[in-house]
C-alpha cells in the first residue's frame, strides 16, 4: 500500500497502521531521512523545501527489497524548473511470496474462492 497518508512515524495513524501488521518499507530499508512533502505550491522553490515523511510505503507479507525517494533532486524538476509535485514519490521494491504463502495472505471473498478451487482440485 503506498500513499500520502499525510501522517508519518509517531502520528496515530502511522502507530495504527503498524500495529495492523503493515511494515514501513523505509523503516527497513530505506537510507536518511526519506522525506517526501512539501514543495511550494508554485513548484518554483529552490532549494527543495521536503521536511517531513508522510508519504508511505507499507507492506504485509512481502520482502522489502529495498526503497528511494524520487523526484527530491534539483535534476529532477521539468525543463521549466519545476517540482513534478509538491510531494516527491516514494518506490519500494518487494519481494512477491511463493503462491503457497499467497494462500496464507489472501483474506476474504479471495481466500474462500482460493480454498474452493484447491478442494476441487
Amino acid at each position: 500500500m503506498i500513499g500520502d497518508f499525510n501522517a508519518g512515524p509517531g502520528t496515530s495513524t502511522y502507530n495504527a497502521l503498524i500495529a495492523a501488521g503493515f511494515a514501513d518499507a523505509w523503516g527497513l530499508a530505506g537510507v536518511g531521512d526519506g522525506f517526501t512533502c512539501c514543495q511550494a505550491a508554485n513548484l518554483q522553490n529552490v532549494p527543495s523545501s521536503l521536511g517531513s515523511r508522510i508519504d508511505l510505503a507499507l507492506s504485509r507479507g512481502f520482502n522489502v527489497l529495498g526503497v528511494d525517494i524520487v523526484g527530491e533532486d534539483l535534476a529532477d524538476r521539468t525543463s521549466t524548473n519545476l517540482w513534478m509535485s509538491d510531494h516527491a514519490g516514494v518506490v519500494a521494491t518487494l519481494a512477491v511470496p511463493e503462491p503457497a504463502t499467497l494462500v496464507l495472505l489472501a483474506s476474504g471473498l479471495a481466500a474462500t474462492i482460493l480454498l474452493a478451487r484447491r478442494r476441487r482440485a
